[in-house]
């Protein structure tokens, strides 16, 4: 019943975009994701997040907990929680989205792909990503009130997921990097890929190796998809989608127009695009550091639907049709690589299968 009401929501929305009504196609793909989403009972780390709401133990960041303690006290389940949950975070997203972009229904097509998935399951993060799709546009206009906006939100996303503070120097990283032409900053980035991980790979090691013996152990979904630590086949691929994202983003900046809203936006996400490359050889001690180059990709979406040129169309924002089909063909791939391969049971199936809709 679900994957059928999806496929009409779908087909719908194809529809309604066809037709050039781009707003109503992006609402009713909304809907989809927020229906989805929030109405989901079960999947691979639901249990976790209600042992912990149950358990009144604060166990999560402060804000979070500031939520989560009380509600529960007040008798509120888990399911309306993370229903109220969701909802603020589909809210955001779409005011930032219809805020910014010329074609929202693109930014929703792109990200029901790829990572919404992920996002169903892991509830906190996907807070902290919601935020940064908000936030992130402030740094567009180089100011320090925009800069502080920016900083504020993202001590707000840290209230819910640790992992925000990261994100935090981005609002200040183009003071370093904005005398640099797009060519050298993407130069930078191949070269921060290689001497990482290969000059120095054996020191990254080390390091781990002492924090492994200390502190804890080496992601084991990591070692289990490339078996072979710094070097192996999984942990390169993370390098390579990150790397794919980067060339895209520097395409867009060649190809679009220099006094359009969407430039500055690719603009700054490059930027972004190589601070971050900086935390991905640690993706081997723990895999949350992927969620640090992964929160990005949604960015490049809205981007795309914030310039007037699209993937496919007269004027395309890669340069050429083929770019656009590799594009989206490099989206299909992450969704195989992060979710469907070896995940389709406990992340894919449980949005259709665990929902309080489905009959």
């Amino acid at each position: 019943m679900i994957v059928i009401f999806s496929i009409i929501l779908v087909l719908f929305s194809i529809i309604f975009s066809t037709h050039r009504n781009y707003k109503k196609a992006s609402v009713i793909l909304l809907v989809l994701a927020f229906f989805l989403s929030a109405f989901n009972t079960d999947n691979i780390d639901y249990g976790a997040y209600l042992y912990r709401f149950n358990s009144e133990e604060g166990e999560h960041e402060w804000l979070w907990n500031l939520l989560a303690i009380p509600a529960h006290k007040m008798g509120m389940s888990f399911v309306v929680f993370r229903i109220l949950i969701t909802f603020f975070c589909f809210w955001v997203i779409h005011w930032s989205v219809k805020r910014n972009s010329i074609r929202p229904d693109t930014f929703y097509y792109l990200y029901l792909i790829f990572p919404f998935a992920l996002d169903v399951v892991q509830t906190r993060n996907f807070i902290v990503m919601s935020l940064l799709i908000a936030a992130f546009p402030f740094l567009m206009v180089r100011n320090l009130k925009n800069r502080l906006c920016f900083i504020l939100v993202m001590i707000i996303a840290a209230g819910f997921q640790s992992v925000a503070y990261i994100y935090i120097p981005l609002a200040f990283v183009d003071l370093f990097l904005d005398k640099i032409s797009v060519k050298k900053q993407l130069c930078g980035l191949v070269v921060i890929l290689f001497v990482l991980n290969y000059l120095v790979g054996s020191y990254v090691n080390q390091f781990l190796g002492f924090i492994v013996n200390n502190y804890g152990n080496i992601d084991t979904r990591i070692g289990n998809i490339g078996n072979a630590g710094l070097s192996g086949i999984g942990y390169l691929m993370y390098w390579l989608f990150h790397a794919c994202g980067a060339i895209y983003v520097y395409w867009a900046i060649k190809h679009d127009d220099r006094m359009t809203k969407s430039y500055m936006f690719f603009k700054t996400l490059l930027t972004a695009q190589i601070y971050i490359s900086l935390f991905l050889p640690f993706i081997v001690f723990d895999s949350t550091f992927e969620r640090f180059s992964r929160n990005l990709i949604p960015l490049i979406f809205l981007g795309i639907a914030m310039s007037s040129k699209k993937i496919f169309s007269k004027n395309y924002i890669f340069g050429n049709k083929l770019k656009g089909v590799l594009f989206v063909g490099y989206i299909l791939v992450m969704c195989w690589m992060d979710i469907i391969n070896g995940y389709m049971d406990t992340i894919v199936m449980p949005l259709f299968d665990n929902n309080l809709f489905n009959i």
